[in-house]
């Protein structure tokens, strides 16, 4: 292989210490706009984190808002009735089969999955298709009917219940049925298969780092809500209540936020469940999150920066090293590059049975053209000889000036074919003139690179072709 020469070889070795010293220098400063990125903007982070979360609770309340706020509202509107709530519930026993239309109309109307009446006197329980059982104390089955004829709860009007049928989630909006005088009479229960809808939304949740509580005005979260929309989390119990203290404000409008502990507490008061939608984040994160996206911005522009510093430094030593591989006067290859492409051709031929030739020439009488008409014509002539070259040759054939008068022409293709093309270059070197009447000849030796050959033998094949050309009169081609 060619050996660097020494200007060749301090351009690599400046060029890569040039690169290194480049990205050092980036890592540095990319250091150095953390701390101070992070200085500058934290008051700007904390202020977007806050943002961030309020505009995350009210994206979650209008997802809720669209798939459960609006059922409850419906069977709000529904459970006060007053032909349900009076007329229905005073004649239960002898209408069931208006209870069975009432409960058909509203079902189509509005779309539900699920629509059923309950009765507190008669423990009926019916459906758009009439009775469907009579509950009993006695039946594990129906514990939930008489919970929410015993408990508290009855007295809120809305009640929301979730059942999950394997990957089913039912959820029921349940409204108490009051009569004129504020007895008790039971509930219409309409239910709305919500399997994909709330999955969705629980995704959106947790991907969001946020907790969802429902939270009624004495502070009491609904669990089942809590446990449908948040992530499952095993290592405790469920929260049961909610500092009430936070709440300060009874706002329907919009949410209202308070920060405790880095912590974000956006609220609303929903009059269809009769208590809160609380959202809690962790501004620690989003402050993370932030930065992080931010830094990576500026990372991406430093890193442009590089690259196009990288671009032209890396553009500006090839301009060199080509530089020093070209010949200055004619500006093709100089000798350096004859080794490395010459030991190209061998291992080509050897390893893949690709053949070249080479040619090598040298202009006739030479010396005699410097001596008779100077050294600026003699630089022309040879100036010109590698325009005709270059313009003869292929564009994978390599062009070189050997030294003085001589030029070297790897050809990528047989001898045959080389042949032709060195009697084309020999027959126009002679439209160029020295003086007048006086064209130029060259003298041409040409061999074949054959697979077992070395760059010596090469060399010594065409340099013998070369002399026994000169030797048998010049201005003629001779192969080996």
């Amino acid at each position: 292989m060619l050996k660097m020469t020494g200007k060749t070889a301090m351009v690599k070795f400046l060029r890569k210490r040039l690169i290194l010293y480049i990205s050092v220098a980036f890592l540095l400063l990319l250091m150095l706009v953390m701390f101070i990125l992070y200085a500058a903007i934290q008051n700007t982070l904390y202020d977007n984190a806050k943002e961030s979360a309020f505009s995350v609770a009210n994206s979650i309340y209008i997802a809720l808002n669209d798939n459960i706020f609006n059922s409850a509202q419906l069977v709000t509107f529904i459970g006060n009735d007053p032909f349900l709530c009076n007329d229905l519930f005073e004649n239960e026993l002898n209408n069931t089969e208006h209870i069975q239309s009432y409960l058909n109309n509203i079902k189509n109307i509005y779309s539900f999955d699920i629509v059923h009446m309950a009765s507190f006197d008669s423990y009926n329980y019916y459906s758009q298709n009439g009775l469907v059982s009579t509950f009993s104390k006695e039946s594990l089955n129906d514990k939930w009917f008489f919970d929410i004829l015993n408990s508290s709860v009855s007295n809120k009007g809305y009640v929301p219940m979730v059942i999950k049928n394997g990957d089913q989630i039912i959820f029921n909006n349940i409204h108490m049925i009051q009569d004129n005088v504020g007895n008790k009479k039971g509930f219409i229960l309409i239910g709305l298969d919500y399997t994909k809808s709330l999955e969705k939304i629980k995704e959106s949740i947790n991907a969001l780092d946020a907790s969802v509580y429902i939270v009624s005005q004495d502070g009491q979260i609904e669990n089942a809500m809590f446990e449908l929309l948040n992530k499952a989390d095993t290592s405790g119990p469920l929260p049961q209540s909610f500092d009430m203290s936070l709440i300060t404000s009874n706002s329907t409008n919009n949410f209202v936020q308070i920060i405790q502990d880095n912590t974000s507490i956006s609220f609303k008061y929903i009059e269809e469940v009769n208590g809160y939608l609380v959202i809690k984040q962790d501004l620690s994160s989003s402050i993370f999150y932030i930065f992080i996206i931010t830094l990576l911005i500026i990372i991406f522009l430093l890193a442009c920066i590089l690259l196009a510093t990288l671009k032209v430094v890396d553009y500006s030593n090839r301009k060199i090293l080509d530089q020093a591989a070209l010949d200055p006067l004619t500006e093709i290859y100089n000798r350096s590059i004859f080794n490395i492409k010459l030991s190209e051709a061998i291992e080509l031929c050897a390893h893949y049975n690709i053949v070249s030739s080479f040619i090598f020439i040298d202009i006739d009488n030479f010396k005699m053209i410097n001596d008779e008409m100077g050294h600026t014509i003699g630089d022309e002539i040879i100036f010109k000889i590698a325009r005709l070259l270059e313009e003869s040759k292929r564009k994978n054939d390599i062009l070189f000036r050997w030294g003085g008068d001589e030029f070297g022409l790897i050809v990528r293709s047989n001898l045959e074919n080389t042949l032709q093309l060195a009697q084309r270059i020999l027959n126009n070197a002679h439209e160029i003139h020295w003086k007048d009447n006086a064209p130029v000849s060259l003298s041409i030796g040409v061999t074949e690179i054959r697979s077992n050959d070395t760059k010596k033998l090469v060399f010594n094949r065409v340099d013998e072709a070369l002399y026994q050309a000169k030797a048998d009169g010049k201005n003629q081609i001779y192969s080996q």
